[in-house]
């Protein structure tokens, strides 16, 4: 079954609750009324009863008294078929009743346990032939002995107006609910206007208007707000994720079709003659090596995909970052001793991560590559390890260099920076190497910073949390 849309869900609950105030109120008038007339109803039974009752105070002939009594009890503007019966206690005979007779049945079939007690007086309900009737029955002393003095009158006009009041009841609770819900979906649909204009505007985004909705345009109520303002941050993100993303992919291409483009030339150069077996050799090794950077291009690549991709790390474990260090010294210093250089890792103190040991090879790969190829040429490569306290440790990776513009510093991180692009021919960087590294820190709940001066050097520092 399809669900109602959540105008009607909302209209029908605030109606629902409507309806209920309006029953409610309803009944309490109803009962109210229903009160007043039965209060109104026995006081005229207990005027009439009084009266007879004073009437026996008087010493008169029992005819007068039956005269005077018919007299009494003629019919009142709400007590309809007045029965009543006047007899003394011990007594057979009736010293007063009413032609009919039928409060003397309705007498005897009173149970004794509801009857008044002698000098009271009490209400009680009964059926006769002509339906529901009001009693009140008086019990007291008087001239002539102990009285019995019984009047009732049938109840068929309380009922008449109670069912009066309860069909205008009716009438004006309907009215009112369908007003109630008439207001209730004006209200609604007023309320949600604000999500219908920020639909019609969503609806009109493609990937090239990113960016360009307005939404804070929008006049909304204060309830709705925060829903518009998340919104719009939720759109802003996702417009700089997709222009990060196309920034990405124009400079993978552009860094892709470098060597291509390099590998070709020099192919074509080469065919366009014929030379000597050297110059093939040279022409063939310059393509690998345009090759070789296409290479270490698409795996970078492939790294930041599967990270972009993904959150967290696996593989997790208790990491040696001494003994790693120490392994990708003695590898790149091989390297370097080729340039007349050296890496130094000495005297590191045993400190354990936790992470995944070859993303952290990774990240000190990249940065010690990084050293080693832009550091000065024959200079020293020094490591430090340094555990700060029980939680962190730093890691310094320093070189002699010093010579990248403070004004450069803030960008080194980004993809596909180069403080100088016009080493990439003779390096083979494309610019991801700082941005893995930095990515692997945060992974691992770290970071890195760079300095660098002339006077002092450029040094790396890698912050992360110890197990």
């Amino acid at each position: 079954m399809k669900p109602l849309p959540l105008t009607w869900r909302v209209s029908l609950l605030v109606t629902l609750v409507l309806a209920g105030v309006i029953a409610a109120i309803s009944v309490a008038a109803y009962l109210e009324l229903r009160e007043a007339l039965r209060a109104s109803f026995d006081e005229g039974l207990l005027v009439v009863a009084k009266g007879i009752s004073s009437e026996m105070d008087e010493p008169e002939s029992p005819e007068d008294l039956q005269a005077e009594i018919r007299r009494m009890v003629r019919p009142a503007a709400h007590l309809k078929s007045v029965e009543y019966r006047v007899w003394e206690d011990g007594h057979a005979e009736d010293l007063a009743a009413s032609p009919e007779a039928e409060s003397r049945d309705e007498v005897a079939a009173i149970p004794e346990a509801k009857r008044p007690e002698p000098g009271s007086t009490r209400f009680l309900s009964t059926r006769g032939r002509d339906g529901p009737r009001r009693m009140v029955w008086m019990r007291r002393a008087t001239l002539r002995g102990r009285a019995n003095v019984v009047v009732s009158a049938s109840e068929g006009y309380v009922h008449h107006e109670m069912s009066e009041f309860l069909g205008v009841l009716l009438g004006i609770g309907g009215v009112m609910g369908l007003g109630a819900a008439a207001v209730a979906m004006l209200i609604v649909v007023w309320g949600l206007r604000p999500i219908g204009k920020t639909a019609a505007v969503l609806a009109g985004i493609t990937h090239r208007s990113l960016g360009q909705e307005r939404l804070g345009a929008l006049s909304a109520p204060r309830e709705l707000r925060p829903f518009i303002s998340t919104l719009s941050e939720m759109l802003a993100r996702l417009n700089r994720g997709i222009l990060q993303q196309q920034q990405f992919t124009a400079d993978a291409s552009h860094e892709l079709r470098t060597p291509l483009a390099l590998a070709k030339s020099t192919l074509q150069a080469v065919r366009s003659r014929d030379r000597e077996a050297a110059e093939y050799r040279r022409a063939v090794d310059e393509t690998l090596g345009d090759l070789e950077r296409m290479e270490r291009l698409i795996n970078q690549l492939l790294v930041l995909t599967r990270m972009d991709e993904t959150e967290g790390l696996a593989d997790v474990a208790d990491v040696p970052l001494d003994a790693l260090l120490v392994q990708l010294a003695a590898k790149f210093d091989a390297r370097a001793r080729a340039g007349g250089g050296r890496v130094v890792a000495e005297s590191l103190p045993a400190v354990f991560v936790r992470g995944n040991e070859d993303l952290l090879t990774r990240l000190f790969g990249n940065l010690l590559d990084n050293a080693v190829t832009h550091g000065p040429e024959g200079g020293t490569v020094r490591i430090w390890l340094e555990p700060l306290d029980g939680a962190h440790c730093t890691v310094s990776i320093h070189d002699a260099g010093g010579r990248i513009p403070p004004e450069v510093l803030s960008r080194l991180f980004d993809r596909f920076y180069r403080a100088d692009p016009s080493r990439a021919r003779t390096t083979g960087g494309a610019g991801l190497g700082l941005a893995i590294a930095r990515e692997i820190a945060r992974r691992h709940g770290g970071d890195i910073e760079i300095t660098s001066a002339p006077d002092s050097g450029t040094r790396v520092v890698v912050h992360l949390p110890r197990v």
